[in-house]
């Protein structure tokens, strides 16, 4: 005799537990920006690092004919893991104080601050509006999709000037990863919305969820 294949039905989620589980899923998408804002500050802190085990001398190197129609040859400092707008500024900074007479070193020095700075500042920023968008807030979540959208077409400014193709590939590629999971948060924020209509026309369904569920139950507000 043929074995009949035993199909498993597929088990109905209680309220608590279809919102939870969907919660769960927004939470963390929605805070894969956090790990960009680390990752920018230890990008920052790991290509000052790269440079100071070069010469000291050959820390910035550039083909500038003119400030305009010119582009800037990479210098030692690698950039690859900060935010688009980060390496973009970061190799316009590089333009001033390389050209700057005087003491070399207190141009370096001046020059690395001011990157710790800029670095330190935005990261903090997005970090903010990632854990408001974490806790359901509809505007910090465009706003952390628009403002990674806006990095990434600050590659092209990166390529305009002429940084290293190895660098663009690099921040492409996280920029590809972190864009599906921003846009994996905007599908997980909808779908609770959508889970919330379904079980109003269930209410039966909500009697059966655990106490301990509807504790770890939260809500988003459109």
């Amino acid at each position: 005799m043929k074995k009949r294949k035993i199909r498993k039905s597929k088990k109905t989620l209680t309220y608590a537990e279809a919102h939870n589980r969907a919660f769960l899923a927004y939470n963390k998408a929605s805070r894969v920006i956090i790990w960009a804002a680390i990752l920018n500050v230890i990008g920052l802190m790991v290509a000052i690092i790269q440079q100071a085990m070069t010469k000291f001398d050959d820390y910035f190197v550039f083909a500038l004919n003119s400030l305009l129609g010119s582009t800037v040859v990479s210098s030692g400092f690698q950039f690859s893991l900060c935010y688009g707008i980060n390496s973009f500024i970061f190799r316009l900074l590089e333009i001033p104080f390389a050209n700057k007479l005087g003491d070399q070193t207190l141009s370096y020095t001046s020059y690395i601050i001011i990157l710790v700075i800029i670095a330190i500042l935005i990261s903090a920023i997005t970090v903010y509006v990632s854990v408001l968008a974490s806790q359901g807030k509809k505007a910090a979540l465009y706003g952390e999709i628009i403002f990674y959208i806006l990095d990434t077409f600050m590659i092209v400014g990166c390529y305009i000037i002429g940084e290293a193709s190895e660098i663009l590939w690099i921040l492409i590629g996280l920029h590809v990863i972190v864009l599906f999971f921003l846009g994996m948060a905007l599908f997980q924020y909808y779908k609770l919305f959508e889970i919330e209509k379904n079980y109003k026309i269930k209410p039966s369904e909500n009697k059966h969820a655990t106490k301990g569920s509807d504790d770890n139950e939260t809500h988003i507000k459109k």
